[in-house]
This record gives structure tokens, C-alpha cells and sequence, in this order.
């Protein structure tokens, strides 16, 4: 038991002599990344590396008998040197103490709130439980804004809303609504940053119905205001632009298990947005896809997938297939499988003078070897994957202090391309262990390494 443990489990314990519980997790993690520019930038090097460390802390700890409870979840990044480093990520996601009566559960502190948007909130909720309905209402104000900024308490962005939930043997249905106010970033420069304050709404109803193991149907619908930046004709006048609910996304799915070695699905999600940032056009689509996944034999699951997505100016036709066979060769408690995909993407432009079709083949291959709590693979893969800006995260080479400048996460992700990879995980019912490297086929010095090493325990009183 670590020190923290004992820690918290004396300090509740010595309130009070009812039972008690705590369930915690450490975990720390490096990453190193390098990228290579063929021809360099101006002033910038072939190769440039990049370094992070990352830490989550989370806990949960009950007293009186599961009464009275304490939550901590924490995430933080920090860079550690190289040629491009990002800005630090300290994201304190819940600090919440809650305690539960018969009918009521009250909570204060920092919490992620039920939304459609992610809304982390300081302030206070209630579970009230009425038969097989629950209440959540909350309020308080924005701790976290959607520009990935932590928000001082001398900082009043206020947030409110409140959920319906409705559960029995065979029905889960939620109806949701909140309200919040959020701060972007108008303008940056080195003198420091340009903030603007806006509200908007948004509201969900969602509904799954579940028959057995045999069948399940769900669905929902969500509407949101969004917030886009305006930018004017001479490109320096920049406003925020606060739409009426332009953002509607509907979704429906059904899964059937006819059989324990069958699975069958489909899914269909629309999508109604008015943008005009700097993405441009209609973002809106219809999407309708088919899963299916069987299991052969013991060997594993080779799992099945098609999707079509229509927009306004093109058609999206993606297919694929994935063997999952873990255990395609057994010797005594070592267990040899094969993993592979293989998918084919086309895009279609209505438009035949404007963007180029898109039709490409996309694999991976690898096998797999697992012996009792460690699991490990090597293997070859062509996967794309999205380097845009996915966060908040900065930086500016010229600036380290005030960073100005967004950055695409390019050294840390391989796009489609040919890498070479070796991952494996180990697992006890404490600790637990992950490495994961990869390497540019084409070009030796772009890789990718990261390593992460956490604890895990319970314990109660």
C-alpha cells in the first residue's frame, strides 16, 4: 500500500470507525518523437525532435459506508526539452466530494458535467432519485475553457443544466440541457493574449434498449450553438460569431447477436452544421455504415466493416476487414496469434475540376505473442492518421515564453506511411508496464518512442 493510501485511508478512518474503501491509480509516462523535413525549413534543422512527460493521478476514497466519497482525477504534460516543445498541460478534471443519502447524492467540487460539449464545472450537483427516474441538476462556472486554458477563480464563466434519466431492466433514456459561458482567444501576440467571453446552449436525447444479449437499438440527437471566428476584410478585424443551435447530429444503431460467435451491427449518424471558419464549405453529412464479427473457432475474431458517408460535394466509400487471432498456436502458456487489417478508401468529387478522387489501400500486419501478464507485437503497418491541431497546444520557436503560433502535432504521429512497430504491455494486479515504438520505413530518423510505467490498488478499512 502506497504512502498516499495510508494516508487518506488513516485520515477517514480516524472520523469515523464504519467502513471505508479506496480505489487509486499513478501512472507516468515519456515520450520522444522526431521528424524529418526534406528540404529544411528556412533557419530549421532536417531532423527536430521533440520530449514529454505525462503523469495522470486519479482517485476515489468512501467512508460511512459508501456515504461520503472523495474523487480526484489529474492529467499533466510537460515538455523536457528538444527542438519543438509544447506548451505545459496541468488539467485538474475532478476534485469532487459527494455524499449520498437515501433518495439524495450531493456533490461539490470540480466535475465533468453530463453535456454534449465537454464542460468541466466548479460548483454543485444532486442525484435525486425518484423510482426509476433521476434528476442531476448543476450549476456553477466553467473551470476549463474550450481554448484548453485553465480559468482562475477570479474568473466567473457561469454554467448550469440539469439531466432526466430513466433505467429499468431494458431501457436506458436520458433528455439534457445546459447552458454555459466560455472564453477564446481573439488574438495572440508576444505582449500576451486577446480573450472574449461568449454563452452558448446545448441539449441531447438519447435512448438505448437492450433484449437480453440478443438485441440492442439505440439513438440520439443533439443541438448545440457553436462559436466560429469571423475574420474581416483586411484580415485584422476578428469577432466571434455565436450561431443558433447550427449544430445538429442525430444517431441511430443496432446490434444483433443471433449467435455467441456472431455479431452483427449498423449504424447511421447525420450530421447538419453551418460553418465559416477557416475549414470553409458545408460540414454537414449522412453516414450509414455495417459491422459484422465472428469468432473462428478459439482462435480469435475476424471482424468486418463498410461505411458511406455523403456530403454536399463528395462521396466517402471505406471497407475493411481485421483478423484478431490471438491464440492460433498454444504451447503450454504461451500464446501465438496474428493481427492484421486491411481497408480500401475511395472519395469522389461531384465536382471533377475540383479536388483530385481519393482511392488508396490502407494495412497492417503484425503478430502477436502473449505469456501470462505480458502481451506483446511486432509488425508493419500503412495507417493514416490526422496530424492536425488537436488541442490548444502551442508553440513558437521564437518565443518560448508567450507562444503565438498553433502547432499540428506533426512529430508526434506518422501519417500514411510505412513504419515498423513493437508494442507490448504488462499487467499485474498492481503494477503495470507499456512500451511502444515505431519507425519510418522510408526514413530512419522519424520515430516515435514512448514508455509508461503506473500502479494500481485497493484497499479498505
Amino acid at each position: 500500500m502506497s504512502l498516499l493510501g495510508l494516508f487518506v485511508g488513516l485520515t477517514l478512518s480516524s472520523t469515523s470507525g464504519v467502513q471505508g474503501d479506496l480505489d487509486a491509480e499513478i501512472a507516468l509516462d515519456f515520450l520522444r518523437a522526431s521528424s524529418t523535413q526534406t528540404p529544411p525549413g528556412v533557419g530549421s534543422p532536417e531532423t527536430m525532435a521533440g520530449q514529454e512527460t505525462g503523469m495522470r493521478v486519479r482517485f476515489h476514497a468512501s467512508e460511512l459506508g459508501g456515504k461520503l466519497s472523495l474523487d480526484v482525477d489529474y492529467h499533466g504534460r510537460e515538455p523536457i526539452g528538444g527542438d519543438i516543445q509544447d506548451t505545459a498541460l496541468r488539467k485538474l478534471y475532478r476534485a469532487e466530494v459527494r455524499y449520498a443519502t437515501e433518495h439524495v447524492t450531493f456533490g461539490l467540487g470540480r466535475f465533468i458535467a453530463p453535456s454534449l460539449t465537454f464542460l468541466p464545472i466548479d460548483g454543485a450537483s444532486a442525484d435525486v432519485r425518484l423510482g426509476l427516474f433521476t434528476v442531476t441538476p448543476y450549476v456553477g462556472r466553467r473551470a476549463i475553457s474550450t481554448s484548453w486554458r485553465n480559468l482562475g477563480f477570479d474568473e466567473i464563466l457561469p454554467a448550469a443544466g440539469a439531466s432526466l434519466v430513466f433505467v429499468n431492466d431494458w431501457l436506458y433514456a436520458e433528455v439534457n440541457g445546459s447552458y454555459s459561458e466560455d472564453r477564446a482567444i481573439l488574438e495572440k501576440a508576444s505582449s500576451g493574449e486577446t480573450p472574449v467571453s461568449y454563452g452558448s446552449s446545448s441539449g441531447f436525447a438519447r435512448v438505448s434498449i437492450r433484449y437480453a444479449d440478443l438485441l440492442r437499438l439505440g439513438g440520439q440527437i443533439g443541438l448545440a450553438q457553436r462559436a466560429d471566428y469571423v475574420i474581416g476584410p483586411a484580415w485584422s478585424a476578428v469577432a466571434i460569431d455565436v450561431h443558433a443551435f447550427d449544430l445538429m447530429q442525430a444517431t441511430a444503431f443496432a446490434e444483433w447477436r443471433p449467435f455467441s460467435v456472431l455479431r452483427l451491427g449498423y449504424g447511421n449518424k447525420s450530421q447538419h452544421a453551418a460553418l465559416v471558419s477557416g475549414l470553409g464549405g458545408d460540414q454537414s453529412f449522412l453516414d450509414n455504415s455495417v459491422r459484422v464479427a465472428y469468432r473462428v473457432l478459439e482462435l480469435g475474431w475476424v471482424r468486418g466493416d463498410g461505411r458511406l458517408r455523403s456530403r454536399p460535394d463528395r462521396s466517402e466509400l471505406r471497407g475493411g476487414l481485421t483478423l484478431d487471432l490471438d491464440e492460433v498456436v498454444q504451447i503450454e502458456t504461451v500464446n501465438i496469434g496474428v493481427r492484421g487489417y486491411l481497408a480500401h478508401e475511395g472519395v469522389s468529387f461531384d465536382d471533377p475540376t475540383g479536388k483530385p478522387n481519393l482511392d488508396r489501400t490502407l494495412w497492417s500486419a503484425s503478430f502477436a505473442v502473449r505469456w501470462k501478464e505480458l502481451d506483446t507485437e511486432a509488425g508493419v503497418s500503412f495507417i493514416d492518421r490526422v496530424a492536425t491541431p488537436i488541442s490548444s497546444r502551442v508553440f513558437d520557436p521564437t518565443n518560448p515564453a508567450r507562444p503565438d503560433s498553433p502547432e499540428d502535432f506533426s512529430p508526434f504521429v506518422l501519417e500514411a506511411q510505412r513504419y515498423l512497430f513493437v508494442r507490448a504491455f504488462y499487467a499485474t494486479e498492481v503494477w503495470f508496464a507499456g512500451l511502444d515504438f515505431e519507425e519510418n520505413l522510408s526514413d530512419a530518423s522519424e520515430q516515435r518512442f514512448f514508455v509508461q510505467l503506473g500502479a494500481h490498488w485497493g484497499t479498505s478499512w
